[in-house]
């Protein structure tokens, strides 16, 4: 029958007798009809055209229906042939023909074949990666499996991060595997990228959102290209509130980008008044101690850096409102010092707010002074009697006034506070003296002047007493009244006649008045000058009365008769 059936008998002779009935079988059923064993070349085994193998545990599909029979039944061993893949492909089974198994660069599964290849071919899998047991980039590199695209981003290899292997698409992306900055994808190509409603900033995506969730910011100012009311505007961020000061939209130029608060206050970008603001409730406004004012904080504060810094001038002074000692006070202002002068407590009657220095002390300053003038007027705190004053018993104001420290009236009344005698003053130094026409007299001024009147000065019978020198030397019709041109013609001074008593009471009678007189009688006793003859006088015939040796000059009617 053949080497073929020759090895296939001698194995039935080898087999133990458990088996052996089960060959028998075995051969009873190929001497079934119909079923014919021939041998072919190669010592192959060849099925009858008629036997059904789908009807058996593997029905053959695919590239199996032309598989020879000894390529899966090895020395004729039909019952009991593997039924799956890895059974044959790649088996080291014993009597098994051995097929093509997974080559060295096949993936490492756990699978079996059958759950990723077909009978029709054995490429083409449908891949089941639920049992791959590699990562992902082990397959997908580009050599075993197409991988990451020019266009994929830059990442890592962890394609499992990402991609699911129940489906490709779509990615749920881990950012922390990504590689490269955010704008890296999200530049609205390969990723959403910043929206038109985005504020201005810089490319750095990550400094604002996190991977984890985009709409969880973190604002970081610093990357912001615009200004702060792009985006604070009440719509894109917080604004202003309803409270906020009025100011021009620069936040930035008080607050800061790291953080909203504290506030760096720059005043130039404020609108309105500063009490606008500084009424005490917005910011510190007036504090108690505040002097009250009538106008704006900026009438009076200069500059916004320095708040003390107040220059008080009278520009700054015309809105105060209240009265100069309402902040000159010693507490709130400088007050009066020490050695300012008693007045009442009215500032103003005599400071001005041009300068506090500049005092104008006069008629209507002084009303308000409440001392004596000497209370100030001391040499100290203003001007007091100087070298060449004169020696007075009084106060200052008994002699001069307020309207007028100079213009002093010497009168009775005020003569009367002088110490000393009028020469002691009116010595052409302190005050008027003699002139050059001053009679000669001893030094005693008050002997003929009063205080009630310089001039007037009534000269007599005592007042002559202090003259010096004849009369003649001020009765000379210069200094005083001389002689008259009616009066009579004399060779001595005027004293021969004169007397100090009464000027007018002559006594011509005496022999020692006529003995002065130069002339004849009659031409004083004309009827004019002194009494002449009466109307009963006797005829003369051109004597004069004594030359006739009838009247004498002691007695006008005691005459001689011849």
């Amino acid at each position: 029958m053949g080497q073929g059936f020759a090895q296939a008998w001698a194995a039935i002779c080898r087999a133990p007798p458990a088996r052996l009935a089960a060959i028998v079988l075995c051969l009873l059923a190929f001497a079934a009809p119909g079923i014919a064993l021939a041998q072919t070349a190669g010592d192959s085994i060849a099925v009858d055209a008629n036997f059904d193998h789908g009807k058996t545990a593997f029905p053959l599909t695919g590239a199996h229906k032309t598989a020879t029979c000894e390529s899966c039944h090895a020395g004729a061993k039909f019952k009991g042939a593997p039924v799956a893949c890895a059974g044959c492909h790649g088996s080291s089974r014993a009597g098994a023909a051995r097929q093509l198994g997974k080559g060295v660069n096949h993936i490492p599964t756990s699978d079996a074949c059958a759950d990723c290849h077909g009978t029709q071919t054995w490429g083409g899998a449908r891949f089941d990666h639920s049992a791959t047991a590699a990562p992902c980039e082990s397959c997908h590199n580009n050599r075993f499996s197409k991988g990451k695209s020019a266009r994929h981003i830059a990442s890592t290899e962890a394609c499992v991060s990402c991609h699911s292997s129940a489906t490709w698409k779509p990615v749920r992306t881990d950012h922390s595997q990504v590689q490269g900055t955010c704008v890296s994808c999200h530049d609205s190509v390969a990723a959403k990228g910043k929206g038109p409603a985005h504020i201005d900033a810089s490319r750095l995506c990550d400094n604002c959102h996190l991977t984890t969730s985009w709409r969880t910011r973190r604002v970081d100012h610093s990357q912001v290209t615009g200004t702060c009311v792009s985006c604070h505007n009440g719509v894109a961020a917080t604004g202003q509130t309803p409270t906020h000061i009025r100011v021009l939209p620069n936040c930035q130029d008080c607050h800061l980008v790291t953080s909203w608060t504290p506030v760096h206050m720059d005043h130039t970008g404020v609108l309105g008044g500063c009490n606008s603001c500084h009424n005490g409730t917005t910011a510190t406004g007036q504090g108690p101690r505040h002097i009250r004012t009538t106008t704006r904080c900026q009438s009076c504060h200069i500059g916004t850096r320095v708040w003390p810094g107040v220059v008080m001038n009278q520009a700054t002074h015309a809105f105060v409102a209240g009265t100069c000692a309402s902040c000159h006070n010693g507490v709130i202002a400088t007050g009066r010092s020490a050695r300012h002068i008693t007045t009442t407590p009215i500032c103003e009657s005599c400071h001005n707010t041009a300068s506090w220095k500049g005092v104008v002390m006069n008629r209507a300053t002084h009303q308000f002074v409440t001392g004596t003038c000497v209370s100030c007027h001391n040499g100290v705190i203003a001007s007091g009697h100087s070298a060449r004053h004169i020696r007075t018993t009084t106060g200052c104001e008994g002699c001069h006034s307020t309207a007028s420290w100079k213009g002093v009236v010497m009168n009775q009344a005020t003569h009367q506070f002088v110490i000393g005698t009028c020469v002691s003053c009116h010595n052409g130094v302190v005050a008027q003296g003699r002139s050059a026409r001053h009679i000669n007299t001893t030094p005693k001024c008050e002997s003929c002047h009063s205080t009630a009147s310089w001039k007037g000065v009534v000269m007599n019978q005592a007042t002559h007493a202090f003259v010096i020198g004849t009369c003649l030397s001020c009765h000379n019709g210069t200094v005083a009244t001389g002689k008259s041109i009616r009066h009579i013609s004399t060779t001595s001074a005027c004293e021969g006649c004169h007397g100090t008593a009464g000027w007018y009471t002559v006594n011509m009678k005496s022999a020692f008045a006529h003995s002065f007189v130069i002339g004849r009688c009659d031409s004083c006793h004309d009827g004019l000058i002194a009494t002449g003859k009466t109307p009963t006088h006797g005829p003369t015939y051109g004597y004069d009365c004594n030359g006739s040796f009838c009247h004498a000059q002691t007695t006008y009617l005691n005459f001689k008769r011849f």
